[in-house]
């Protein structure tokens, strides 16, 4: 598609008391930011990683490469690796299995264009990582990055027809797909775990 704290280890889990916290655009990245900064303290031998979904056009892509520039943390987005159109669930499946992989992190990524797999990318598994895309944030991701360390999880939302204009501007070929799309979005969040931090874009 061109389109929490625990204990020490590897098996600390975001604490489920965390109070939700609700955060403009303006001030994500510093908030975001400070956040990560404060689990590096808290956790100094353990990479952080960063889960940021929500709905197609919401700004999710926006808001990772900004705070990638900021931090220096390598950016994973998962238009780079979605099977294809219907792929948003099997998308999800690979961050845990492949992405978050303690000891062989990769992904494969899509050939939009010959819509096939490509080229494999692999990781650094003591690294950073800020994961974004539609399915990010599920049971299986959480437990996989609370295995290699702490976790931030983020969702960003927007206006319905915000996010339309948004996602058909930058890929007009994107159109027909869109219902298609939304309908798996529909799946993945009924099942998606609440997240730490809301971003209002």
């Amino acid at each position: 598609m061109s389109s929490t704290d625990a204990t020490s280890g590897g098996s600390r889990q975001p604490d489920p008391s965390t109070a939700r916290v609700e955060v403009t655009a303006d001030n994500a990245v510093d908030f975001i930011a400070d956040t990560v900064a404060t689990r590096r303290r808290n956790s100094p031998s353990v990479p952080v990683t960063v889960l940021i979904d929500g709905r197609s056009g919401a700004g999710k892509t926006t808001l990772a490469n900004r705070l990638g520039r900021q931090t220096g943390i390598t950016v994973i987005h998962m238009d780079d690796f979605y099977p294809g159109w219907a792929g948003l669930t099997a998308g999800s499946g690979m961050i845990a299995r492949q992405i978050l992989n303690r000891h062989d992190p990769h992904f494969i990524r899509w050939d939009w264009m010959r819509d096939c797999p490509g080229g494999r990318v692999d990781l650094d598994p003591a690294a950073d990582l800020v994961v974004e895309g539609s399915g990010a944030l599920t049971p299986a991701t959480v437990t996989a990055a609370a295995a290699r360390g702490e976790v931030v999880t983020v969702r960003v939302t927007a206006d319905d027809t915000v996010r339309a204009t948004r996602a058909l501007s930058r890929d007009p070929g994107y159109q027909p797909y869109w219902d298609m799309w939304a309908a798996q979005e529909d799946i993945h969040l009924a099942t998606s775990p609440v997240e730490e931090i809301t971003v209002d874009n």
